[in-house]
């Protein structure tokens, strides 16, 4: 079965079941990555994870990506096919993890059930929430666009069971997160400042866009990301996005008082250990190829979480933007914004955007 053969099928079972279910703020979409059209999937504007449909030599491959979905359906799918899953697409034999399971068939009328049993499934957000602040509870989900909500309540879950301050009170555009999840390459940055917070704070429209899009460092961001290609459309515009940007740490903090914290370890360990739990619902439900990270402090943070059990993809580490654009390099006489840093930063992007 081919990428477009299952694309007409999706398309047309997805209109079927939107059409009879009747229920507004809960339809299927279709979602297809551009650069490889065979990653084709299923998802719902509620609930979590999502049902990939892939061609392969024998019919296609039908997954479950997320862990809630996963623990939810998995009986369902055993059921359904009388086995187990035939593999996992997506497993680190070093770190000792599994995740998507899939099942292959010839047969799209197994594609059809699974589907209409994943339309009726239900995860609720409030459980994400519950386990974030210390109960039981499973991961939130996005939905290139489609998360906003648990994701949020997952961040809050997480302010209200450690006193931070809700920066959701007074920025509730500050999500900590832009562009499409499911694009497989990732930037992740360490935190949110605070300096450019207050600087957006001022403009008429407050949204999500304003966020990666205050600072010469943000604008050479995503300069470099839209001419690498991994984003269409106007450079300072909520649009085309190819890619996902988020922090490592979701916490905003004013630079200059950071750095100084920063000096004992035991803070920014102490952050990452509280982070961490959002970072790894975005991965599982992202499941990107690369996460680019971007400076030497936001490297340390994630290593530190994968120490304390993250799971990820493999990552690089470029320089982070503002350094470009705010400070000498180190052991040259190139300054802020030289030319050749410029071009180089631009190219590091451009070169991964090759490969993903």
């Amino acid at each position: 079965m081919t990428a477009d053969q299952i694309k007409s099928r999706l398309l047309d079972l997805l209109a079927e079941i939107n059409k009879t279910s009747g229920e507004v703020g809960n339809e299927l979409h279709f979602h297809q990555q551009q650069k490889v059209e065979g990653h084709i999937s299923v998802k719902k504007d509620t609930g979590l994870g999502r049902i990939y449909v892939q061609p392969s030599s024998y019919g296609c491959d039908i997954s479950l990506s997320g862990v809630v979905l996963e623990k939810e359906m998995y009986p369902f799918m055993k059921g359904l096919f009388g086995k187990g899953c035939d593999g996992y697409k997506q497993r680190n034999s070093n770190k000792g993890w599994e995740r998507q399971p899939f099942w292959r068939t010839d047969d799209f009328s197994k594609v059809r059930a699974a589907i209409k049993y994943y339309v009726t499934s239900d995860s609720d957000n409030r459980v994400v929430c519950e386990r974030l602040a210390g109960n039981q509870a499973e991961q939130p989900r996005d939905n290139g666009n489609v998360y906003v909500g648990s994701i949020i309540d997952a961040q809050k879950s997480i302010i209200k069971s450690h006193n931070l301050y809700d920066w959701f009170s007074d920025y509730p555009w500050l999500t900590g997160y832009i562009g499409d999840i499911y694009a497989p390459i990732w930037f992740v940055a360490e935190n949110p400042s605070l300096n450019q917070v207050l600087k957006q704070s001022k403009k008429q429209v407050l949204d999500n866009n304003l966020q990666w899009n205050a600072s010469p460092g943000d604008q050479l961001l995503r300069e470099a990301i839209t001419e690498a290609g991994l984003k269409t459309g106007s450079v300072s515009e909520d649009e085309g996005w190819k890619c996902y940007i988020t922090n490592v740490i979701k916490e905003p903090d004013i630079v200059g008082e950071r750095n100084a914290k920063k000096s004992d370890s035991k803070f920014w360990m102490k952050q990452a250990d509280i982070w961490q739990a959002v970072l790894q619902l975005q991965i599982d439900e992202g499941c990107p190829e690369i996460i680019v990270l971007l400076g030497r402090q936001a490297e340390n943070i994630y290593r530190h979480m994968v120490k304390n059990g993250l799971k990820g993809p493999k990552t690089i580490t470029i320089d982070h933007y503002s350094y470009i654009m705010l400070r000498p390099e180190a052991g040259t006489r190139r300054g802020p914004r030289h030319p050749e840093r410029v071009r180089e930063f631009k190219q590091s992007i451009a070169d991964i955007s090759t490969k993903f």
